[in-house]
């Protein structure tokens, strides 16, 4: 794989991620960890996990741990990000 395409896909995942936590906490403030933050992990778990294997190639798929990591980073970083704002 390619390390700079590799370098952008995972500041995509980490970024999209990020996004989507900080919207849902602008919204719908801490207490809407309860739901979205399982939601959010499953999900991403699902997609890495299962969904890449089952309909991507290798070369397409990557690495689906580091991806999930990726993930799980932005939601990490938005979720500190509302925290000390």
């Amino acid at each position: 794989m390619n390390p700079s395409f590799n370098t952008v896909s995972q500041f995509a995942h980490a970024g999209v991620a990020y996004s989507i936590t900080l919207s849902v906490l602008m919204l719908g403030g801490i207490h809407a960890l309860y739901w979205f933050l399982p939601a959010s992990v499953g999900l991403a778990a699902a997609k890495e996990f299962w969904y890449e294997y089952h309909y991507e190639t290798v070369e397409v798929r990557g690495s689906s741990l580091q991806d999930f990591l990726f993930y799980s980073l932005g939601i990490g970083l938005a979720i500190l990000f509302n925290l000390f704002r």
